[in-house]
C-alpha cells in the first residue's frame, strides 16, 4: 500500500504539473482578471504547492504572460488551418473560418475570455497584449489580402481590425447568450463579411 507523508505536498512529472497550474491559472484570470486574481486561489485549484509554482512560473505576471501568449498561439492556429485547408469561394472560406473561431470559443471559453478582456498596468502583462495584438493583426491581414487582393494596401489594416472587432462584439454577445445555436453567430458574422466583399467587388 502506498503512503504518504501528513501535509507534504503531492509531486507530479512536470506535463501534468504544467497542465494543472495552466488549468487552474487560466480559470482564475478569466474569472477575475490579472490584478484581482491571486496565486494562493491559483495553488488551492491545481493542488501544488506555492514554492512549486513559482519554480515553474517565476511570478504571477510571467505565469499570465505564458498563458496569453499559450491561448493567442492555440486560437490562432486554429483559424490559420482553417484557412490553410478550405476551398472554394472567399465567403465559403470565410465561413469556414469564422466556423472555427466560434468553434474555438464554445469549447475553450476560458481561453477566449483571458484573451479579449485582458488589461492591467503591469508592464510586462502590457507589453504581452501588445505583442499579441501584433501577431493576430499579422494573421488577419494574411487573410485579408488573400480573400481581397484588389483591396487598397491603407485599408487592410482598419478593415482587419474591423472584423477582429466584430468577431469579439459577437462573441461577448453569445456569450451572454450560452443557450443560442452556434450557427446563429457564425450565419450573423458571415453576412457581415458578405457585405463586405460585396462591397469591395464592386469597387472600382
Amino acid at each position: 500500500m502506498e503512503t504518504r507523508t501528513v501535509g507534504r505536498p503531492a509531486s507530479f512529472p512536470a506535463d501534468e504539473l504544467d497542465a494543472r497550474i495552466t488549468r487552474a491559472a487560466l480559470r482564475e484570470f478569466s474569472e477575475h482578471g490579472y490584478d484581482s486574481a491571486t496565486i494562493d486561489a491559483i495553488v488551492d485549484a491545481s493542488g501544488v504547492s506555492k514554492p512549486v509554482l513559482y519554480r515553474a512560473f517565476g511570478s504571477k505576471s510571467e505565469l499570465y504572460c505564458k498563458l496569453l501568449e499559450r491561448c493567442a498561439n492555440e486560437l490562432a492556429s486554429a483559424a490559420m488551418q482553417a484557412f490553410a485547408n478550405t476551398e472554394g469561394s472567399a465567403l465559403e472560406r470565410f465561413r469556414v473560418i469564422i466556423d472555427s473561431w466560434f468553434g474555438v470559443l464554445e469549447t475553450r471559453p476560458d481561453q477566449w475570455r483571458l484573451l479579449n478582456s485582458a488589461t492591467s498596468t503591469d508592464p510586462a502583462v502590457k507589453d504581452t497584449l501588445q505583442t499579441v495584438a501584433r501577431m493576430q493583426l499579422r494573421n488577419d491581414v494574411v487573410m485579408i489580402r488573400a480573400f481581397l487582393p484588389t483591396l487598397p494596401e491603407t485599408e487592410i489594416e482598419p478593415i482587419a481590425e474591423a472584423i477582429r472587432g466584430s468577431l469579439i462584439a459577437i462573441g461577448t454577445w453569445w456569450l451572454a447568450n450560452p443557450k443560442v445555436d452556434r450557427h446563429v453567430p457564425v450565419d450573423a458574422m458571415t453576412r457581415l463579411c458578405a457585405g463586405l466583399l460585396a462591397v469591395t467587388s464592386a469597387s472600382p
